[in-house]
């Protein structure tokens, strides 16, 4: 079977993609040199990795996550701070922090929460 990697994720509006973008181009002036800078407007909240996923499994995937996002209105995310790992003098990965959340984003977690993949070993896990 062909396995895909795949997270589940939501999309952030392109205002906020090209704060990103200006960002980039901030911190891309700060020489260093052994980043591998994605493209901005790819950028994404990622909620759960769900790692390799075979293809067969994508559609009751999607099919879940349409269900669950069904009637959840649109809703505000602040983001403050900003950090690398593993440290700062050896930049792999930039991140924002994520300070708030409203409560019509949580309406989100108990949904989806209960469809299984299996793990790497063959045990079932809930996502």
């Amino acid at each position: 079977m062909e396995q895909l990697r795949c997270f589940i994720a939501i999309g952030l509006p392109d205002e906020v993609k090209a704060g990103f973008k200006d960002l980039q181009a901030q911190l891309k002036s700060g020489g260093q040199g052994s980043i591998k800078w994605v493209d901005p407007y790819s950028i994404h909240l990622t909620l759960k990795f769900l790692g390799g996923v075979d293809a067969a499994k994508i559609p009751p995937i999607t099919a879940a996550m349409e269900e669950a996002t069904q009637g959840i209105a649109p809703f505000s995310l602040k983001v403050e701070g900003l950090g690398a790992f593993p440290n700062l003098r050896r930049v792999q990965v930039v991140w924002v922090g994520l300070i708030s959340w409203s409560t019509s984003s949580s309406a989100l977690n108990p949904t989806w929460r209960g469809w299984v993949l299996p793990r790497r070993r063959g045990a079932s896990a809930p996502i």
